[in-house]
This record gives structure tokens, C-alpha cells and sequence, in this order.
């Protein structure tokens, strides 16, 4: 199985966006991919790493090698930056034709109706997740069609490399009613005792009610 990296993905207009990316991808896939998460055509643009702290640390350059290669790691920044911000500015004796935003917005065919377009195919694998999905919380688990609720504590919310793309939430049952310890494949997620780990889908994972006192 491939190891995947956990990036933040951010441009010079405020974009920011994480994600997992296989680290065995050459350069330029990794560039096509972020073409439709940016916006920004591959061959258009320049990648920069920086460190989990956003400081530089250099330019990235050979589309033939790899992210790993590079020395690409978990928690790092990606800076997409656009070649055509290069390009002088028009003097101002020079005629030139400027849109009004108003008219700019009516033209469905201008690059920006086009980046909504990806951004909105992009945001919803951002799933929202409801505030009681927060490491530490008690919860109970109930699936579909089924009466059993089992109770335990959150020990893990994120993507994972056994299914990536969606957000997983890891529970440490208080009973053994689980499938795992906390790790599947081999790689660990979080610990807990044989056959009282689970992943579960955020939809199915709700708030443990507070114990009330008798009054």
C-alpha cells in the first residue's frame, strides 16, 4: 500500500486546503491534481515547500520525481503560485480594455465561474462535522437498521489510509464490541484493547447524554 502525506495546500488570495496525497506521485501528477483543487493550470504553476511552520524551505522543480523524493513529508505547506503573476502590468499609456466585476460576474465562461465550479466539487469532501465529533468525548454508536447502541469514548477523527478521502471517526468501546485495537494494516490510528477500537462514519456517532442527578 502507498504512504500518503497529510499537506496544506494554500495560495497568495488566502486559498487554504488539507488533504492526504500519495507520496509515491511524480511532481506533476501531484501538480494536476491540485490544478483542480487551485484552479491553476499544472504547467502554469510554480510549487514551493515550506515547513509545518510555513517557512521556506525550497522551490520544488523536478515535475519527474517524486513527493517523497523531494523530501515531501507529513504536516508540510504547498505554496501554488501562479507564473502568470509574473506578467508586467499594462503602462498606463497603453490601451487597454478593463471589465466592470458586474459584467465580469454575468459571463459564464470567465475563470472564475469556472474555479467555483471546482471549489464546489471540492468542498464537500470537507465534510462538517457536529461539535460533539471531538477527541475526548463520550458518544454512542448506532448503525443503521440495527436496535444495539454501543458506548464508548472518541480517540481519533480524521482521514485514513485504509480508505482516504472522508473523515473517519476512531471509538474506544467500553466493551469488547469492537474489530480493532486502534490499528488497521498495520498502521495505528489510535490504542486501545484488542476488539474494543472502531472506525465509524460521523453520521452514526452521537452525543452520550449527561448524567442527570436524582433530585
Amino acid at each position: 500500500m502507498s504512504s500518503s502525506v497529510a499537506l496544506t495546500v494554500k495560495k497568495s488570495d488566502g486559498f487554504v486546503y488539507e488533504k492526504k496525497f500519495v507520496e509515491s506521485q511524480t511532481l506533476l501528477e501531484f501538480k494536476q491534481k491540485l490544478e483542480l483543487i487551485t484552479g491553476v493550470l499544472a504547467n502554469e504553476m510554480k510549487l514551493q515547500l515550506h515547513d509545518a511552520e510555513d517557512k521556506f524551505i525550497k522551490a520544488l522543480e523536478n515535475d519527474n520525481g517524486t513527493l517523497a523524493d523531494a523530501g515531501v513529508k507529513d504536516d508540510m505547506v504547498i505554496v501554488v503560485q501562479n507564473i502568470h503573476g509574473n506578467i508586467p502590468v499594462p503602462q498606463d499609456d497603453v490601451p487597454h480594455y478593463v471589465m466592470s466585476d458586474d459584467k465580469y460576474d454575468q459571463r459564464e465562461d470567465s475563470l472564475r465561474k469556472w474555479k467555483e465550479g471546482i471549489i464546489s466539487t471540492v468542498q464537500p469532501q470537507q465534510e462538517k462535522l457536529e461539535s460533539h465529533i471531538v477527541v475526548g468525548n463520550r458518544v454512542i454508536v448506532k448503525m443503521p437498521n440495527k436496535s444495539e447502541e454501543k458506548h464508548g469514548k472518541i480517540e481519533f477523527v480524521g482521514e485514513t489510509l485504509f480508505k482516504p478521502d472522508c473523515i473517519w471517526v476512531g471509538v474506544s468501546y467500553d466493551e469488547a464490541v469492537g474489530k480493532n485495537d486502534g490499528s488497521v494494516d498495520g498502521h495505528r490510528y489510535f490504542t486501545t484493547k484488542p476488539n474494543h477500537g472502531a472506525f465509524i462514519r460521523p453520521v452514526n456517532v452521537f452525543p452520550e447524554p449527561d448524567e442527570v442527578n436524582e433530585i
